[in-house]
């Protein structure tokens, strides 16, 4: 998929964000390049303007159970038992990465690659009875992800979630993760910096980008369920939860118009390594 104006902007700097680090890697520990990193400490959400959105810190921390969206006691797939069935909802139980005929509510439609190749089916178990899919990157700066657009202004209210494990290859590698995409032009994703430090990035075309961040390291070696739910019009916000912990809460969002379009994409959409990593997802749920 082409780069659009508005993520490319964002792409731009993060590649300058990275050379930084890169420059300063024998002169500064990692407590110095976090800034870099447009991140914030403490329990706000700092925008590229310095202002901060109401955000509150990860409710107990990331070790531990929660309430996690996860599949049936008797070890079905995910869903199947949910009711009403959602608008999209993947948990690679027909073992299919991607359809390439015409959408469906089961399955991604598309898959983008660059100097990677397409995910895979795992079915190696976890704590995931089915199948996920399978993303490794070895090289800087490619990506490999799945993606599934729905025609149409995007709706008022929107709900994301997946769950998603992450085995880095160090402690330095930064990923760029779950997105949604506003007609190409804006958008927000999941971001994992140097450090394991997480933050929400979002932009818009014409605009300088926000990040939010998110007390805690990203867990790893796991799966976590991640989620989303975006209010928009005049004021838009996000709400997420980590394994049904608040980690965001009513976060304030860039305004954007015009988006004829929304996308909702699941894997690594960049990534910048020092080593092969993997990266899983499965039951990927979207609602509106």
């Amino acid at each position: 998929m082409p780069r659009t104006e508005g993520r490319s902007a964002i792409l731009s700097e993060v590649v300058l964000r990275r050379l930084s680090r890169i420059a300063l890697a024998g002169l500064a520990s990692c407590s110095l390049l976090t800034p870099l990193d447009g991140l914030s400490g403490g329990d706000g959400a700092t925008t590229s303007d310095g202002s901060t959105d109401g955000t509150t810190p990860l409710e107990g921390g990331l070790d531990g159970g929660g309430d996690r969206l996860s599949p049936p006691p008797d070890g079905g797939a995910l869903c199947a038992s949910l009711s009403p069935p959602p608008r999209l909802c993947v948990d690679f139980a027909s073992e299919i990465v991607f359809s390439t005929g015409a959408p469906t509510a089961t399955s991604f439609q598309a898959s983008d690659t660059k100097n990677a190749p397409d995910g895979i089916i795992d079915r190696t178990t976890f704590d995931s009875p089915s199948a996920s899919a399978r993303f490794v990157l070895s090289a800087p700066m490619t990506h490999s992800f799945l993606e599934r657009t729905f025609p149409g202004p995007p709706p008022a209210h929107v709900e994301f979630s997946m769950a998603m494990r992450v085995d880095p290859s160090s402690d330095d590698d930064e990923l760029d993760l779950m997105e949604i995409r506003f007609g190409g032009d804006a958008g927000l994703f999941l971001k994992r910096s140097a450090g394991g430090a997480m933050s929400i990035w979002n932009y818009a075309a014409g605009k300088p980008f926000r990040t939010l961040s998110i007390d805690g390291a990203m867990p790893q070696s796991r799966f976590v369920t991640y989620a989303w739910v975006i209010e928009l019009g005049a004021a838009p916000t996000l709400t997420m939860t980590i394994d049904g912990k608040n980690a965001i809460m009513n976060a304030s969002l860039l305004t954007f118009s015009g988006a004829t379009d929304m996308s909702f994409v699941a894997g690594c959409t960049d990534y910048f390594p020092s080593a092969a990593t993997s990266i899983w997802v499965d039951d990927v749920v979207v609602r509106f």
